[in-house]
């Protein structure tokens, strides 16, 4: 295969019909992906997908361009990642070796479609549940390790997105899922910014959220401390109350 070479345009419904077979599979071979809603899931889900991906759509070009580089290649879910869906990195080892690593955010993933009948738009794919939405974020990384092996660096420009456009038919690269912070905005009413108050060891705190992903960061302002002195806390969302700004 040429280095950097584009991959053929493939047919609307040739690209339905491979993710629909790719989704089918997950659902029957995953230990933790058992129904569209996704409850669960871990790095050995995202290697199956991977296998998947690249025998229908890369005729298992991407595995054998890590093996005859001697490179190696991850899967892992994330807990930290809370405002992009999924993330590629490349390390070089001992100065020849790359290990890639693939993740995607458990936060994001779990904070969308958690109304009934929502659909968003992940790479300019509409998507009616988290499985469908999986599967775009996947491809959307898949296209950055093809770009990384067959160039030896991935961006979002004029190569990338002819490939995501004729291998998946993405028409943007940005995802649309809904991280943490928007859904404890919109369900709870607060944002970064406001002011809060919680207990914390019998004393009733009051301070400004600085960061929301499964907790808020909460910085406190010190009484008395000389400057602008303040300390952090991780609260639970649950223990927030709303103070009223004035």
């Amino acid at each position: 295969m040429p280095q950097g070479s584009p991959l053929a345009r493939l047919p609307a419904e040739t690209i339905t019909a491979k993710r629909a077979s790719i989704r089918n599979g997950v659902l029957r071979a995953s230990p933790h992906i058992k129904t569209n809603a996704v409850q669960a899931i871990a790095g050995p889900d995202l290697r199956i997908l991977f296998r998947s991906y690249d025998d229908l759509f890369f005729a298992d070009r991407l595995q054998a361009l890590i093996e005859s580089s001697g490179s190696h290649i991850y899967f892992e879910v994330s807990n930290r990642m809370t405002s992009a869906g999924a993330s590629i990195r490349a390390q070089v080892h001992k100065g020849a070796t790359h290990i890639y690593r693939v993740a995607v955010s458990g936060p994001v993933l779990f904070s969308s479609f958690t109304k009934p009948g929502e659909r968003l738009e992940v790479n300019g794919v509409v998507c009616e549940d988290r499985l469908q939405s999986l599967l775009i974020l996947v491809e959307h990384e898949l296209v950055h390790l093809y770009e990384m092996l067959t160039t030896g660096d991935s961006r979002h420009g004029p190569f990338f997105r002819d490939i995501a456009l004729n291998t998946f038919g993405h028409t943007d690269y940005r995802h649309g899922l809904v991280t943490p912070m928007q859904r404890v905005a919109e369900v709870l009413d607060m944002r970064v910014g406001d002011p809060v108050s919680f207990r914390f060891e019998g004393q009733q705190l009051v301070g400004r959220v600085r960061r929301i992903t499964k907790r808020a960061t909460v910085l406190v302002p010190v009484e008395g401390a000389s400057g602008e002195v303040v300390l952090k806390f991780l609260v639970p969302l649950g223990a927030l109350e709303r103070v009223p700004a004035g």
